[in-house]
């Protein structure tokens, strides 16, 4: 009893060993990816220059997209060219500056910050010049009939700053002596700490000296406030500390102090965190600062965005006081030459007093970035997410899903980021989990390919084993089917012709004629419901049937019972073959057959008649174990024929989707009724190969033709049905 089963353990084995290669392939690229990760993630840690120049440079781009805010509150009163035309080079006498104050302070200012710096004595003043001048050429000035007062302008200055809402100007310096002349005044501070929050003297930015004002102005001044900012390594001012260390006291920004002194707060509250400082807060105004104290400026535009008053028309009282009543004044020289002008966002040249400026808008409207001090943990998280779902996508989705990761990846950074900005005012940087994002793609990608590129190699080299395997295939199941025609010289009274085509490397038809004994030859002709390796099987199996069963089954309709019945058993996958089998008298052209469901025997009688044999005889073999058949009869006269085919042939099929038709090849066979055996199946073939045209054969073809040639001697009746 056969067992058979088309699909073989081999062809099993091959692909799970793909299936196998496939999930290998992805667990590399998923581990390699998560490793890269930690790999990126380190990076982010470590922010090497060049990133941070990027990153710089990203919130530049996503600074530029803020809408503006309220109306510029600080009135800037500047020392520019045209003043500088109208009083002398700077620096000017300090009674010009003196009148300058008093007349901001009769305007009604609020508060008026100095970013200028007076840390040397004036040396226009007729004390000074009569000084000098007994020095150096020994003469002496007489200054009688002078009020006293205007002997001196240091003193006449400090006079009026004693007068009015003025914050004076210091820088600290990163080297000096330590010691803190008289000048700068501290911040009256308290400090909340979070338990295990670092000491204020460890977050905050610290100085080593001070340029500190004249001592005659420190002892009059109320208020004062650092000048200094802090520009990032490409030179760009984007934050700027609020607070300041020096020796064991804290001090105020020039900014911060103004702002106090506009809004009359005698105190500031600086909140500590685990992470550093987090938070300033002046009145009822909270300042989000970074760990070190620094705010993150949120500028309104380029330069000139704030109200100007040109200090000479204010000195020459062309400046309507409305303007300055309540306002917060910073006093600042944007004069070309004088070189206080920086960087910023939105300006590569900005005036220093203006960045004073903003910082004190940016209070007043209670308007602020912030870059919190858990922004960094924030980011190197995001870095570390975005990798391991980069290596996870990439190493178990196909290139679709890869793509539309990457763009929905790169939008989804960029426009939270930017949304983060835009709406809660925090900056949180997408540069780290973009890098991280493109980078792992392009990697992963190229890993991704080159494992794909060893497994197509491997690929092809196992369709070339399969390929040569299949070659060897066909050689063998050509090789058992006739080939050598004529197949018997010994035999004149009939003329043979076969040919078989598989559509692939092998098929599942078959031919195959044999000599039963001296007077009957059996021949076969069939068609494997499949193609390809499992038919060929299928195929070997029906013929060697065929063969054996001829040996012990006389007729045509018992052989096709018996293999009918051993091919239904153990047939899982249902297989089945359309069969014709007959066995042609040599003697006298009687053909008896039987047909399992297959393809209309066709005749060609000598006397021109061509037509298709309709006899039924029973059904397709393999499927019906109780199946019967009858056995059919016809004679072959002289030169009589009879041409057995599959349906590879009447269903063949060209570009326009039309078959080949059971007419078109009665037709042929009509036309080509003369021709002999080989002529006829070769003419047939060629037919339908044109029929076809660049369509590729999509079934098997096999086609047989047998003509009787012997002369019966007695008469006999031919086929009358």
């Amino acid at each position: 009893m056969l067992n058979f089963s088309p699909k073989t353990p081999r062809l099993t084995s091959r692909s799970l060993s793909l299936r196998s290669a496939k999930t290998k392939a992805s667990r590399l690229i998923a581990l390699y990816g998560i490793v890269f990760s930690f790999v990126f993630l380190g990076v982010a840690l470590y922010r090497p220059a060049l990133l941070s120049i990027l990153d710089n440079k990203l919130y530049d781009v996503m600074h530029r997209s803020l809408a503006g805010y309220g109306t510029p509150l600080p009135l800037i009163v500047d020392i520019d060219e045209k003043s500088l035309a109208e009083f002398g080079q700077w620096p000017w006498p300090r009674y010009h500056i003196a009148r300058l104050l008093e007349k901001l302070a009769a305007g009604g200012a609020a508060s008026v910050g100095l970013d200028i710096l007076l840390a040397e004595t004036d040396r226009t003043s007729l004390k000074e010049v009569q000084r000098e001048l007994h020095q150096g050429l020994g003469i002496e000035l007489n200054l009688e009939g002078i009020p006293e007062r205007l002997y001196d302008n240091d003193a006449f200055l400090a006079d009026v700053l004693a007068r009015g809402p003025y914050v004076m100007g210091y820088k600290f310096l990163a080297a000096g002596d330590g010691r803190l002349p008289p000048g700068p005044l501290p911040v009256d501070i308290i400090i909340f700490r979070d338990a295990g929050s670092p000491e204020v003297s460890v977050v905050l930015p610290g100085a080593a000296g001070v340029v500190a004002p004249l001592p005659v102005f420190a002892g009059v001044i109320r208020r004062s406030g650092f000048v200094n900012v802090r520009p990032d390594d490409d030179g760009v001012i984007r934050r700027i500390p609020l607070l300041m260390r020096f020796e064991d006291r804290i001090y105020p920004s020039l900014a911060l102090a103004s702002v106090m002194q506009a809004v009359n707060a005698q105190r500031v509250f600086l909140k500590v965190s685990t992470f550093g400082t987090e938070s300033l807060r002046v009145n009822t105004t909270v300042i989000p600062v970074d760990a070190s104290g620094n705010l993150l400026i949120r500028y309104r535009g380029k330069r000139k965005s704030f109200e100007y008053i040109c200090a000479a028309d204010l000195l020459n009282d062309r400046i309507d006081r409305k303007r300055i009543a309540g306002r917060l004044v910073f006093v600042g020289a944007t004069a070309a030459g004088l070189k206080d002008t920086y960087a910023t966002p939105l300006d590569a040249v900005y005036p220093g007093v203006e960045v004073h400026a903003s910082v004190a808008d940016n209070i007043l409207h209670s308007v602020f970035l912030n870059r919190p001090a858990w922004a960094e943990e924030a980011e190197l998280l995001a870095t570390l997410c975005v990798g391991v779902l980069v290596s996870l996508v990439l190493a178990w989705s196909g290139p679709v899903i890869c793509l539309l990761f990457l763009v929905c990846g790169i939008a989804l950074l960029w426009f939270g980021g930017l949304g983060m900005l835009k709406v809660e005012n925090v900056f949180l940087s997408p540069l780290y989990p973009l890098v991280t994002l493109g980078a792992m793609f392009a990697f992963l990608s190229l890993l991704r390919f080159r494992l794909a590129e060893k497994q197509a190699i491997q690929r092809t080299r196992e369709m070339e084993r399969i390929e040569s395997e299949l070659n060897v295939a066909r050689e063998i199941q050509m090789g058992i089917v006739p080939k050598v025609f004529p197949p018997f010289p010994e035999h004149d009274e009939f003329d043979i012709f076969a040919d078989l085509i598989p559509a692939k490397a092998v098929g599942g038809d078959l031919y195959d004629f044999f000599f039963i004994d001296e007077d009957h030859l059996c021949f076969t002709l069939g068609d494997v419901a499949d193609k390809g390796v499992p038919a060929a099987l299928f195929m070997v199996i029906t013929r060697t049937l065929v063969k054996n069963s001829a040996q012990f089954c006389p007729s045509p309709a018992d052989m096709m019972g018996k293999i009918n019945r051993i091919l239904c058993v153990d047939n899982p996958k249902g297989m089945f073959v359309t069969l014709i089998i007959g066995i042609l008298n040599v003697r006298t052209g009687e053909v008896l057959y039987a047909s399992g469901g297959h393809n209309r025997p066709i005749l060609i009688r000598h006397g021109g008649r061509v037509y298709y044999k309709e006899d039924l005889s029973g059904p397709i073999v393999g499927v019906v174990p109780e199946a019967s058949y009858k056995e059919i009869s016809v004679t072959l006269g002289a030169d009589d024929a009879i041409f057995l085919y599959t349906d590879g042939v009447t269903e063949a099929m060209n570009e326009k989707g039309e078959l080949f038709t059971d007419a078109r090849l009665l037709e042929e066979c009509t036309a080509f009724r003369h021709a002999s055996v080989k002529e006829m199946v070769t003419a047939i073939l060629q037919e339908v190969r044109k029929h076809a045209g660049s369509r590729l054969q999509s079934d098997d073809i096999a086609m047989m033709m047998i003509r009787y040639r012997k002369k019966i001697m007695r008469n006999e009746q031919g086929d009358t049905s």
